[in-house]
């Protein structure tokens, strides 16, 4: 993952200057995930790195303080679950689109220990958001028939990246896709 998230971080700047050709308002967050704590002591289900700003070097240096210790040997899931619901939960702003963009190497565990989160839980969850478009980068193998039913459940897509250079593409490709789809605010009472 560390050339992956190497590969955004050099280039968040052309993220934000290509969303910011499609809108004026724009913030940016990072939230990260590892697995369940019971498989390595340095392990935490996840948690927010960098709350929403616009200001990316704030994003960029969250990128290079993440970590790489944990995991698992015997197992290749991770708590991807968990990370969605951190950055669903969050303080967004009305009236937004929302989009989250999964970048990831692992499948998640589903149900996912201790939170009990699933595949259908979590979409409702961003669903409950107003909703939440969940898009998956996939690295490794984090596309499994579970992550498959939140993303399409979400409207998401998911693409894979076969090498470290895609991914900030995608990511772009990822935001451009949910700033295209239409959008219409109706107007009550009903």
């Amino acid at each position: 993952m560390k050339y992956n998230v190497d590969a955004v971080r050099s280039r968040v700047k052309t993220i934000a200057d290509e969303t910011k050709k499609q809108t004026p308002s724009y913030r940016f967050s990072l939230v990260d995930y590892k697995d369940h704590p019971n498989f390595h002591s340095d392990n935490y289900l996840a948690r927010t790195d960098v709350d929403f700003t616009s200001d990316m070097s704030k994003i960029e240096n969250g990128l290079g303080n993440l970590s790489y210790e944990g995991g698992n040997l015997f197992n290749t899931n991770a708590s991807v679950y968990s990370g969605v619901m951190q950055a669903v939960n969050m303080k967004w702003r009305n009236g937004v689109k929302k989009i989250v963009i999964v970048i990831g190497d692992a499948p998640p565990r589903d149900p996912e220990p201790d939170t009990g989160y699933t595949a259908a839980s979590v979409a409702k969850a961003a669903y409950d958001v107003d909703p939440v478009s969940v898009y998956g980068i996939d690295t490794g193998q984090l596309n499994s028939t579970s992550f498959q039913t939140l993303v399409t459940s979400s409207t998401g897509t998911t693409a894979n990246a076969s090498s470290p250079d895609q991914v900030s593409d995608l990511v772009n490709n990822a935001i451009n896709s949910e700033l295209n789809k239409p959008f219409a605010w109706i107007q009550g009472p009903y």
